[in-house]
């Protein structure tokens, strides 16, 4: 499964919460550490999950492809399990998909804020 960007601006608009495997994933491809910073606490991660959730939610509204709108939902649903735990509210199984973007790209867990791509990413 590749991902395809929808390229509107709100996908680049940083710092950002990523998942945790991005920082070594644009390593990988570009040979260059992006700049991050991790989330000081629970106040400021729920602001970028929740900032997170809007990027993932307009993602949604442009993606017309099955394949491309099943990742979308299942971002989402990475952030609203996050946000489910922090505020403890109960949380049911979470889909086949989400867990192999999780497998792929990390989840939430160590709260990676891109703050800036390196020169030429």
């Amino acid at each position: 499964m590749k991902f395809t960007h929808t390229n509107l601006p709100i996908e680049k608009d940083l710092p950002k919460l990523v998942r945790d495997n991005i920082p070594a994933i644009i390593f990988k491809n570009h040979k260059k550490d992006p700049q991050i910073s991790i989330a000081k606490d629970d106040a400021e991660f729920v602001s970028y999950l929740l900032k997170k959730f809007v990027e993932e939610a307009v993602e949604v509204m442009n993606h017309t492809d099955r394949e491309d709108l099943m990742k979308e939902l299942a971002d989402i649903k990475e952030v609203t399990r996050k946000l489910m735990q922090i505020f403890k509210i109960s949380e049911k199984e979470v889909e086949e998909i989400r867990e192999l973007k999780e497998k792929t790209n990390g989840g939430f867990e160590k709260r990676y804020i891109l703050e800036k791509l390196p020169e030429g990413v």
